[in-house]
């Protein structure tokens, strides 16, 4: 790809980015761009499909949630100290 249209607010925007040295150029600022609109995609599709579940009726119970998320923050932390 080598010709992109930016609408002028954008590419101001990029700008921005270079010369306050947040991106070191216009090809790394697309990427930082395109990189959130992935998990941007990501994010969407994983509260599409956990709706599809709910609307199924596929749903865990409040003390399962929070046992995972106690267990998952028991992890991150035993992770951090252990280096």
């Amino acid at each position: 790809m080598s010709s992109i249209d930016l609408t002028p607010d954008n590419s101001k925007f990029i700008e921005s980015l270079i010369v306050s040295g947040k991106a070191s150029s216009t090809g790394q600022a697309l990427n930082m761009a395109v990189d959130l609109l992935k998990r941007k995609v990501e994010v969407f599709d994983a509260v599409q499909v956990g709706i599809q579940q709910a609307d199924n009726g596929d749903l865990l119970s409040a003390d399962d949630v929070f046992g995972r998320i106690e267990k998952r923050a028991a992890q991150i932390a035993k992770s951090s100290r252990e280096g």
